[in-house]
C-alpha cells in the first residue's frame, strides 16, 4: 500500500498538505517549513519538512513518548479499545530514510524518529508529520496565533484505527503540481 502527502507551497507557518490513505483523502497534514531549498541534504534535521518527490518506507513502531503523552488522559468511544491501548503505549508509524538523498537503500541517515503523530502547530514538530482535520488559525499559550491544523488527536487516532493490521507501507511525498 502507498499513502501520499500532496503538499501546498510551504510558508513560515508550516508545510500543509492533503494526506491520502491509498487513493482516498484522509486528512490534512502539517510539517515544518521547507528549508531544503539549498540542495544540501541532511543539514535541516529538526528544522525542516522531509524532502519531497520521494517515496519513503514506513513501519509500525512502539514506545514513542510524543504519542503516549498525547493520549494519556484521552478517550474516544469511536476508536476501537485495542487501538486506544496501542496509542496509550506510544504506537505510531516511523518514516524511514527521510534524508538519505538519492541513495536507493535506507541506511544511516542523520534524521531519526521521523514519526506520524498528533500536532496542531509547527511548535509541536521536530521534523515529523502531524495530522489534523482542517487548517485554521490556532492559538497556543506563550505563542502568537498562527496557522495550524485542528483536531489532531482525534484525527491521528482515526488514522491508527484505519491502519489497524498494517505494519508497513510506502509514503509518497510531493508538492501539488497545480
Amino acid at each position: 500500500m502507498t499513502n501520499k502527502i500532496i503538499r501546498e507551497p510551504s510558508t513560515m507557518d508550516g508545510t500543509f498538505g492533503d494526506y491520502y490513505i491509498g487513493d482516498d483523502f484522509f486528512c490534512k497534514s502539517l510539517e515544518l517549513p521547507d528549508l531544503n531549498f539549498d540542495g544540501i541534504i541532511g543539514d535541516e534535521k529538526g528544522q525542516s519538512c522531509i524532502p519531497a518527490s520521494k517515496t519513503y518506507p514506513c513501519k509500525r513502531v512502539f514506545g514513542k513518548h510524543v504519542v503516549a503523552n498525547a493520549y494519556k488522559n484521552y478517550s474516544n468511544p469511536d476508536i476501537d479499545p485495542e487501538v486506544m491501548e496501542q496509542l496509550k503505549n506510544g504506537e505510531t508509524f516511523e518514516i524511514l530514510g527521510a534524508d538519505c538523498g538519492e541513495t536507493s537503500e535506507v541506511k544511516s541517515c542523520s534524521r531519526d524518529s521521523v514519526l506520524h503523530h498528533p500536532a496542531n502547530r509547527i511548535e509541536d514538530l521536530k521534523g515529523c508529520v502531524g495530522m489534523g482535520k482542517d487548517i485554521s488559525i490556532i492559538e497556543k499559550k506563550g505563542f502568537e496565533p498562527r496557522k495550524g491544523i485542528t483536531s489532531s488527536r482525534d484525527t491521528f487516532a482515526a488514522f491508527m484505527q484505519e491502519m489497524k493490521g498494517i505494519n508497513e507501507f510506502q509514503l509518497r511525498v510531493d508538492y501539488d503540481s497545480n
